[in-house]
């Protein structure tokens, strides 16, 4: 740098989606530095406890396709690598394993990843028993009611 030059810095920020049964669905920012799987997941709340599946939180990225091969060696990825050299990838995190909460610690969050926490099996079942509550309350409200 000399006297006189003009440096110009330019901010972009990061962020990941998350997405599912957690605390909030959101855009969330991250600083430079960046942010492990364990600190997004607090960041947004945790996983919520009435719905979600804790065996079933999933992170999707774009990989780059020479990363993929050193990983996969003999993987034909020609069908699944996009335009900028990229090929889809999902990593599953299982919380019901102790070990992936230390996993969880190291596991980085990338730019534009999707976090995705799945629903417990019995949310359904229990979203499906508040629809019918929901329809039968009235009539047995008006039945004891005498009416």
């Amino acid at each position: 740098m000399r006297p006189a030059d003009v440096l110009t810095v330019s901010y972009q920020p990061r962020s990941f989606t998350v997405l599912g049964a957690t605390g909030r669905n959101d855009e969330i920012k991250f600083e430079a530095r960046g942010i492990t799987l364990a600190q997004a997941l607090g960041r947004i709340g945790g996983l919520r406890d009435d719905r979600a599946n804790p065996g079933g939180i999933f992170v999707f990225r774009l990989e780059d396709a020479a990363t993929m091969v050193t990983v996969l060696p003999g993987a034909d990825l020609a069908g699944v690598t996009d335009g900028d050299g990229k090929v889809p990838v999902i990593y599953r995190a299982d919380l019901r394993d102790p070990a992936t909460f230390f996993a969880a610690q190291h596991f980085a969050i990338r730019d534009r990843d999707i976090v995705y926490v799945t629903n417990a099996p019995v949310a359904d079942l229990q979203k499906f028993v508040n629809i019918i509550g929901a329809a039968i309350y009235p009539v047995v409200t008006v039945q004891a009611a005498g009416l």
